[in-house]
């Protein structure tokens, strides 16, 4: 039976995405006014980039098949970037040029002269690449598809440009040139790559398990004695499945929140349904110098053969002490599955050469405005209170309650505002990188993208700042 209402036609629009995507990596684009541009976001190290003497700013070439490279020079324009900076280089690519031309990409940086002197060594660069993004952004007709082609990121030294390094040191990743192939999905194969049929269920799988934990006031130690084990039972069975040492002895601070996954082995049998109860057991001892935990919230999903089931959904306070170590919560029933429907928003945020000092009082707001739909969406102290450093970047991913009826297409503009007040000591930020995007039914919608220099810098007269959200679809 098909889906009644405004469901068939959300079917529908993912379907003709999927496709579109599909074609767009067969054949080129058929229109005339199609037209492809890259967004390349380089990530600097812990070792700057300086204009020096001896050798070439660094230049991008995009390798493609059978027709000229495409170049860009100097892309940092003559000017250093600092430790743990982030820019924005984009590239206009002819428009003979389809998606499947791109073969591969360069970030090199050339010697220039020979250093004869001892003193001319003073007068050349070493610079640590850490990451790259890059995203194809394909207009037709009017409409953008974005498209992510590289995503090399949360890498402490992904290559290191020297004067001395050879064209590619694959063992130390010292050189003059990095060479990365993009990544393009075969859509070609047997089935060709679209989702399953929801209905479709193949062999028979063990279950996944994703657990959302946060923590209050109190922390959570960790090490040797101080852990979480999680326990699952089942109502007909009498089975147990347990998963000891959840945080892997990782200590959790005070108002932070951890997302884990975990594969159950052996649970190709297990009816989901059938679960019952699910207990968290604090393993510190009791005594006066025993660990005690304030858990926060608890959030636990299973998923097997494609189906999900919501367990536990818990945001009230426990807290775990010498004398109260267990907490066992009976699992929730089918009328309580709506909240898997939720969107949730995952935000990037870059810092430039202003920190935002978190704490009580200098913290992130989030105001999502929509067309149709009268009241915002505001996420508060996004940040959670942390202080975020100069040159950082920081990624959040939210669950968005009571959000099983929102409509991506319907939002409108995001506000970012800092909390701070006025006055002489008041807290500024610098925002370099905001990247929103929101997820609900499998479908994510890109709200805002911006890397620059200054996005905005937040101070006591300029506390917000607005985003249009534009029509780009995104894979």
């Amino acid at each position: 039976m098909l889906p009644a209402g405004k469901n068939i036609f959300k079917l529908i629009n993912r379907m003709m995405r999927y496709l579109f995507f599909c074609l767009i990596l067969i054949i080129p684009f058929a229109g005339t006014n199609a037209q492809i541009k890259l967004e390349i976001d380089i990530y600097t190290g812990d070792d700057n980039l300086e204009k020096m003497e001896f050798q070439e700013n660094p230049e991008i070439r995009i390798i493609l098949n059978a027709k000229p490279d495409v170049i860009k020079k100097n892309i940092n324009g003559g000017s250093n970037w600092n430790n743990n900076s982030i820019k924005r280089i984009t590239m206009e690519l002819p428009a003979d040029v389809s998606f499947r031309d791109l073969a591969a990409i360069h970030l090199r940086r050339d010697r220039k002269g020979s250093l004869g002197y001892v003193w001319d060594y003073l007068k050349k660069d070493n610079w640590t690449l850490k990451g790259i993004v890059v995203n194809a952004l394909i207009t037709d007709e009017g409409k953008v598809y974005k498209i992510n082609m590289l995503n090399k990121t949360n890498q402490r030294q992904l290559y290191r440009f020297t004067y001395d390094g050879d064209e590619v040191n694959p063992k130390e990743g010292i050189a003059y040139k990095a060479v990365f192939e993009p990544d393009l999905p075969d859509f070609t194969s047997p089935g060709g790559g679209l989702e399953k049929n929801p209905g479709e269920v193949g062999p028979k799988e063990d279950a996944m398990i994703t657990a959302v934990i946060g923590t209050g006031s109190d922390n959570l130690e960790g090490g040797n004695d101080n852990n979480i084990n999680l326990e699952i039972r089942f109502k007909n069975s009498g089975r147990i499945i347990r998963l000891n040492n959840i945080n892997q002895r990782q200590k959790w601070n005070n108002n932070t929140e951890r997302t884990l996954t975990r594969v159950l082995e052996n649970t190709k049998d297990i009816d989901i349904n059938d679960i019952g109860w699910v207990v968290i057991r604090h393993t510190g001892g009791d005594g006066s110098f025993a660990d005690n935990w304030n858990m926060s919230k608890l959030k636990i999903t299973i998923s097997k053969d494609n189906k999900t089931r919501l367990l536990v959904n818990a945001v009230t306070m426990h807290r775990f002490t010498g004398n109260n170590r267990e907490k066992e919560y009976e699992t929730l029933g089918e009328s309580e599955q709506y909240v898997l429907k939720n969107a949730t928003i995952t935000a990037v945020f870059g810092t430039g050469n202003d920190n935002l000092e978190g704490g009580s009082g200098n913290n992130v707001n989030i105001i999502i405005r929509f067309n149709r739909r009268t009241v915002p969406l505001t996420i508060t102290n996004i940040n959670n209170s942390a202080k975020w450093d100069n040159n950082s970047v920081h990624t959040i991913t939210k669950e968005l309650n009571n959000t099983h009826t929102l409509e991506l297409d319907d939002i409108k503009e995001v506000e970012v505002r800092h909390t701070g007040g006025s006055g002489t000591f008041a807290d500024n930020w610098n925002l370099v990188k905001l990247k929103l995007t929101i997820t609900k039914d499998g479908i994510t919608r890109e709200l805002v993208d911006e890397v620059r220099n200054n996005i905005h810098r937040f101070t006591g007269n300029s506390r917000k700042k607005v985003f249009l959200v534009g029509d780009v679809i995104t894979f």
